[in-house]
């Protein structure tokens, strides 16, 4: 079968369909699979116009006077645009060129992350937690976000609603003329929406808000393999029977006949659950026409069930159950940071809805982003998202991204509380010839055929790190991939 790159960089190393529903590709991880993602959707009106005050009453500060380059916001439209140097060096505001190149790009709004001072009804669930057994050594890090031992169903219960009481009772609050509020969170002080600068300067200015950081979009990673891997050898005894995996991800098409095979209405005895934080709907399933098959993908890698198709004879983990977190918005293969929070979040909130099937892992496969050493104060949000996961029990994996990085590897894979995972080839079947970044250190061809411009010329062999597999002292493990069969969307759609 002959291999060609397909135009869109994360997808490849995918190839020829089979039937319909068996796609050959290039997939990463073990019980992994690559993600995609979203943008912000399901977004809620503006809050209106009432000026509103702190959570302990103090008063919200005045609007700013309209000047020739800061005009009100209300309307969410402005003429143009110089942020002042106090916006910019806001200590408040985290990463502040991402935030604010949209406004030099000349949009109207940016999407942010908005974090709350914690109420003293956490600290002290905190304090509770401290000297947890539950409480790994990573989470005990001086660095590490607040511990709450998430395995005791009273601590988790009650942090739950501290939070959504007070997010809640912040974004009414908080009514911001050109504030629109985009993902509520459930397990930490904060919630993402999109802000104008007027509004912007007013969130920074207030007394309840910690910390406001960008809400970025992901790109989704892909790849696969069992044999290399040995993942045959013991599944006879762990199949991952009596667990979930939370695949994150485009959705999973529950009418795959090795997921389930359909559903009443949407999910069965493999799909058992899930949710669309991308779009803020119970239905996590793509469209059979113009849906994303990447997460259906990484849900056959992960726990398709056994069975001859071509070169594919099941999932990893064949015995455990599925739950699909969609991230992504619509049909798009893009999602933000903040619909990925809000994913894990789900999984943690969910995770014994089957006390059989408890979820124990989270697939994410999507990220960006270059990083040499752990990056757990690039998305402080997002960190704190993955350390409340790994304290509810949940194993988090990640792929470490396809651009050839030999030093470093994408976000978030790059936390330290998750399991960053690299490829290997499967097998050697000659001379691959995939996209690479400009700052891969591979021996790199330039082409007009790859969208980052250039690709590599790769001799593969088993068990040969790939050229675009990202590379780094502290990756957790490889896994094999290339040449690898998985499921695809049943119908027209999908690869």
């Amino acid at each position: 079968m002959e291999v060609k790159p397909l135009p869109e960089s994360w997808v490849s190393r995918a190839c020829k369909l089979k039937d319909g529903q068996v796609v050959l590709t290039s997939m990463l991880l073990l019980i992994l699979g690559a993600g995609p993602a979203s943008s912000l959707a399901g977004t809620l009106a503006p809050l209106g116009s009432t000026p509103p005050t702190a959570l302990d009453g103090t008063e919200f500060p005045a609007a700013p006077a309209k000047t020739p380059d800061l005009i009100d916001s209300a309307q969410g439209t402005y003429q143009h645009l110089s942020l002042s140097l106090d916006l910019a060096t806001n200590p408040k505001l985290l990463n502040a060129d991402a935030v604010l190149a949209p406004f030099a790009a000349g949009a109207s709004d940016t999407a942010v992350i908005i974090t709350l001072q914690p109420t003293a009804e956490a600290m002290e669930l905190a304090a509770q937690s401290e000297y947890s057994p539950n409480r790994s050594k990573d989470l005990a890090a001086a660095a590490a976000p607040v511990f709450y031992d998430l395995q005791d169903p009273t601590i988790r219960a009650r942090l739950q609603a501290t939070v959504t009481q007070a997010v809640g009772q912040a974004i009414q609050q908080l009514k911001l003329p050109g504030l629109t509020v985009t993902q509520r969170f459930s397990y930490q002080f904060g919630f993402a929406a999109r802000v104008t600068p007027a509004a912007l300067e007013r969130l920074l200015a207030h007394p309840a808000v910690l910390r406001v950081e960008p809400d970025g979009v992901l790109e989704p990673h892909l790849r696969q393999g069992i044999p290399l891997m040995h993942a045959d050898t013991p599944s006879a005894t762990y199949n991952g029977s009596g667990m979930s995996i939370a695949i994150c991800d485009t959705g999973i098409d529950t009418a795959h006949p090795r997921l389930g095979g359909g559903g009443s209405p949407i999910f069965n005895a493999k799909v058992i659950g899930g949710y669309d934080t991308g779009d803020n709907d119970a239905d996590p399933r793509p469209d059979s026409i113009t849906g994303n098959a990447h997460g259906t993908a990484c849900a056959g890698i992960a726990a398709g069930d056994l069975g001859d198709a071509g070169d594919y004879i099941g999932g990893v983990a064949p015995g455990a159950k599925l739950y699909a977190i969609k991230i992504s918005q619509g049909t798009s293969n893009l999602a933000t940071f903040s619909s990925l929070i809000a994913g894990w979040e789900w999984a943690i909130t969910r995770q014994h809805d089957d006390p059989a099937h408890p979820i124990l892992i989270i697939s994410t496969s999507v990220g960006g982003g270059s990083y040499a050493s752990t990056c757990d104060t690039v998305v402080p949000a997002m960190t704190t998202a993955a350390a409340n996961a790994v304290a509810a029990g949940i194993t988090i994996f990640a792929s470490s991204g396809n651009d050839g990085y030999c030093a470093s590897m994408g976000w978030p894979a790059c936390i330290s509380h998750v399991n960053s995972v690299g490829a290997v080839y499967d097998a050697n079947f000659g001379t691959y010839t995939p996209c690479v970044s400009a700052d891969s250190c591979a021996t790199k061809i330039a082409t007009t055929g790859c969208a980052t411009g250039y690709y590599v010329a790769d001799n593969t062999v088993a068990d040969k790190v790939t050229a675009y597999s990202n590379s780094a002292s502290f990756l957790t493990l490889f896994a094999p991939a290339n040449q690898a069969y998985t499921a695809d969307i049943v119908g027209p759609g999908g690869y």
